[in-house]
């Protein structure tokens, strides 16, 4: 959908300041489809966050390993 010309310094949760670009792309899951921002960078691992996934209405289910709907189809936006 979008990129960011430049990259921008990203703070790691272990402390390395990195250069990431950004980018806005459709992230589709559970036939759901709604738009998210990407942070890529070298030896980035693909990670979902549970704010993303609560977000539009998603629950992990940790003992079943299962991602659940919590709500219907519609985004939260606080």
């Amino acid at each position: 959908m979008g990129e960011r010309p430049e990259p921008l310094e990203l703070t790691l949760g272990d402390g390395r300041i990195i250069k990431a670009k950004f980018y806005l792309v459709d992230l589709e899951l559970e036939g759901r489809i709604w738009p998210v921002r990407v942070a890529s960078f070298e030896g980035a691992v693909p990670v979902v966050g549970v704010a993303t996934l609560e977000g539009h209405g998603f629950t992990l289910d940790l003992d079943k390993k299962k991602l659940t709907p919590s709500r219907g189809n519609y985004a939260l936006y606080v």
